[in-house]
């Protein structure tokens, strides 16, 4: 009569990951968990992103806030929007604008058109793949009234934009900033937006696809 063998533990784990590896197989071929993506796994911002699409702001501030000390523009931006919503944290337009404006000296984009927002005293949306909301300063947002201000940050923001596609509607912020504006403010825009240089040094956006 022959024995019947029975597996060893290392066995089982070795069956355990091939069942794993099958079962997420399907996953990451759809399209999800993949780097650079609203699902990318490794990305702790992009885990923000995802937190504050599902209302948990607390969360989300515990995914930026480390990275935004840390120097991540992207996550500077993120964490502004929060002190402007007052979500997770109280409203507090100089912290936003602070943190906006740090993340904008390095160059990114989305930071430099809600500058240029809140100095039109004017009102645009953000948001992320799936969710989108109003930042309206048209009250002013605590700070006074500057067009050629507007007009940099939003010449900035079409040069340092990621997305093609966003280019169009900031050429749009552009014209609509230069029919309120006089020739001499709009040559003097143009020239702090050409002498411009990141601070510190040009950040490395992400490229969400």
């Amino acid at each position: 009569m022959t024995s019947r063998r029975v597996p060893g533990q290392a066995e089982y784990v070795n069956l355990a990951k091939m069942f794993l590896a099958l079962f997420l197989l399907p996953i990451f071929l759809s399209g999800c968990f993949i780097p650079g993506t609203y699902y990318d796994p490794f990305d702790e911002y992009v885990r923000g992103i995802r937190w504050f699409d599902r209302g948990r702001y607390d969360s989300a501030l515990k995914s930026w806030k480390p990275l935004a000390e840390a120097g991540d523009c992207d996550a500077q931006y993120r964490l502004g929007t929060l002190y402007f919503l007052g979500a997770g944290v109280p409203r507090n337009y100089d912290t936003a604008r602070y943190w906006l404006l740090t993340a904008a000296n390095q160059g990114q984009a989305t930071a430099q058109v809600l500058l240029a927002v809140m100095a039109a005293h004017d009102v645009t949306r953000f948001g992320s793949v799936v969710r989108a909301l109003p930042f309206d300063c048209t009250h002013g947002c605590g700070t006074p009234r500057d067009m050629v201000e507007a007009y940099k940050w939003a010449a900035l923001a079409e040069r340092f934009n990621v997305y093609e596609q966003q280019r169009e509607g900031i050429k749009q912020l552009i014209a609509k900033y230069m029919a309120s504006m006089t020739a001499d403010q709009i040559k003097q825009a143009e020239e702090q937006a050409r002498t411009w240089k990141a601070t510190p040094s040009e950040c490395n956006q992400r490229r969400l696809l």
